[in-house]
């Protein structure tokens, strides 16, 4: 709730300050509270809350088309494309 570790952290330095965007959450302000290796500590600026973090995402639409003069299927004609939820 009230930071993360980051793995790869070879840009961070102690006392940084980040801003990331969570899934879920939008954008988290905090600064990095250590570094060891290849992982650094973020301690948040505000606490959140982790669920929202794990909500699955809406799935994007899907867009379909037809296929328009195809010399393989005389006389069809194009349709309007549509959204599928």
């Amino acid at each position: 709730r009230g930071g993360m570790m980051v793995d790869n952290s070879l840009i961070f330095q102690e006392n940084d300050s980040v801003l990331t965007d969570l899934r879920g959450i939008g954008e988290v302000a905090g600064k990095v509270a250590w570094v060891i290796d290849e992982r650094a500590g973020v301690v948040f600026d505000n606490i959140i809350d982790p669920k929202d973090a794990r909500k699955p995402l809406p799935k994007p639409p899907v867009l379909l088309t037809s296929v328009a003069n195809d010399s393989r299927r005389p006389g069809l004609k194009p349709q309007k494309v549509r959204e599928i939820n």
